[in-house]
């Protein structure tokens, strides 16, 4: 069975209307219509939050082939981990220059692949939005910190520049934590 009728099935066997289930996953009530009748699919966060409210366990299809999935999945959980670790040194010694910008372009691409909405899987859980903020700001500190050794910061206008630059670093180290943590057993 398709999973758009899995999901009208799930609604109607809890007597909910697409209305009601919309305002539950603050999406609009054209979405969950678009998703019932196969114009779209939820992905793995609202899905989890679908299975949540009808009480059932629905996949999507993607996630349905495993196998050939994880083939690749540990591939890049790996490489992941290898940026990750040559990140750390970097920020500790300053050695693997250009790390970042690699890095950057492997968690974009890996979250594009997987379908992952950083922002949604946050919101979603709290305690990891939390715990990614400190993250941020400790990655961020060390940053800066390490920053004012090789340069003298004097003028907040010149200094900008470094700030973004360390605040970008921050969030791409950090988004390679998040895989890391979250994604270690697979998708």
């Amino acid at each position: 069975m398709k999973i758009s009728n899995q999901l009208k099935k799930a609604r109607k066997n809890k007597k909910l209307t697409q209305e009601y289930v919309a305002s539950q996953i603050n999406v609009s009530r054209k979405t969950i219509s678009s998703w019932e009748n196969g114009r779209g699919q939820p992905n793995s966060s609202y899905l989890k939050q679908l299975n949540s409210i009808y009480d059932t366990n629905l996949q999507l299809h993607y996630t349905q082939n495993k196998h050939e999935n994880n083939k690749h999945f540990h591939l890049f959980y790996y490489i992941n981990l290898l940026l990750f670790i040559l990140s750390l040194i970097n920020l500790f010694t300053g050695m693997f220059m250009g790390i970042a910008a690699l890095q950057l372009i492997f968690v974009s691409f890996f979250f594009i692949y997987y379908r992952i909405n950083l922002f949604i899987e946050l919101k979603s859980e709290r305690k990891y939005m939390y715990a990614f903020f400190c993250v941020i700001i400790i990655l961020f500190i060390i940053t800066m910190n390490n920053l004012e050794y090789i340069y003298i910061f004097s003028n907040i206008l010149k200094d900008i520049p470094f700030a973004i630059g360390a605040v970008i670093h921050s969030l791409i180290i950090t988004s390679s934590f998040f895989i890391i943590t979250n994604y270690r057993n697979g998708k």
